[in-house]
């Protein structure tokens, strides 16, 4: 079972079609965070191909599950377009597509979502439907990359918090530079220290801790700058699976991040971090 943190409310978005391992380690949270929707299975393309030669039901989000490179050919999905044309259509990449070199060759229209980022994407898109924008995943599959990042920046117009002080606690100066100029550049005040190194300021608003190959709860280093979890905290790990992210979340991280890092979900995760 994957430790996905579910959504704080469920998702109620119509009819699904779900394409994919469902049972997967990983994307088994998928579908138990879809439950109030009507949800259409099915393990392949071809399989859904073959039934909707026969009914062509009403989808409104075709969601594949993609447990490994190359599961889904481009060919397949342009075929499972041509009859359903207005449905978004999202990939779910599983752990053993983590990386850049095992997500295998972007498919055009198709936005990609890593496994432990799921809930939390899921969450911020649906809800800015609901209050009457269009987010990047309601844009039709012709939407160019440009148009998706300005829906996008539209979404996230302003940062939310502007007061807020988040901590960088990284041994890597680089990573940390570029974390820090992020957070300021999204509307947030931001400082850097290293593990080892004591709190220069106040008790931060949220600690973004970025992994260094101890664990919690053995790192003190973590217990100190996190108050032993009471301090909201964000973890940026290296290819972590779904145990690690269960060992962090109940050490007190409120959101685990797989390096490489989507900027969206470094901003959602501090958001949401904040209006906790």
């Amino acid at each position: 079972m994957s430790t996905v943190v579910a959504p704080s409310r469920p998702v109620r978005w119509s009819t699904w079609l779900i394409i994919g391992d469902a049972a997967e380690p990983g994307l088994d949270e998928v579908r138990r965070s879809l439950v109030g929707n009507r949800l259409v299975v099915h393990a392949t393309i071809k399989s859904a191909l073959r039934t909707m030669a026969v009914v062509r039901p009403a989808i409104d989000w075709i969601l594949l599950l993609q447990s490994r490179s190359g599961e889904f050919a481009a060919a397949d999905v342009d075929r499972l377009r041509i009859h359903l044309p207005l449905a978004p259509v999202v990939a779910v990449l599983g752990p053993w597509c983590d990386g850049e070199l095992r997500t295998g060759m972007p498919i055009a229209g198709i936005v990609r979502v890593p496994w432990h980022q799921w809930c939390m994407r899921i969450e911020t898109q649906l809800q800015a439907i609901r209050l009457g924008h269009c987010p990047p995943w309601a844009l039709p599959s012709t939407a160019s990359d440009e148009e998706r990042q300005a829906a996008s920046r539209q979404q996230r117009s302003a940062a939310n918090h502007q007061n807020a002080l988040i901590q960088i606690v990284s041994a890597d100066a680089d990573l940390a530079e570029w974390l820090c100029d992020t957070c300021i550049g999204l509307g947030w005040h931001a400082v850097w220290a290293r593990p080892d190194e004591g709190p220069r300021t106040g008790a931060p608003s949220v600690v973004v801790w970025v992994e260094r190959g101890v664990e919690p709860p053995a790192d003190d280093d973590w217990r100190r700058w996190t108050n032993n979890g009471a301090i909201r905290s964000i973890v940026i790990a290296s290819f972590a699976r779904g145990s690690d992210h269960q060992r962090w979340h109940d050490a007190g991280a409120r959101a685990v991040l797989n390096k490489p890092i989507a900027l969206v979900d470094l901003q959602d995760a501090i958001a949401q971090s904040l209006s906790q």
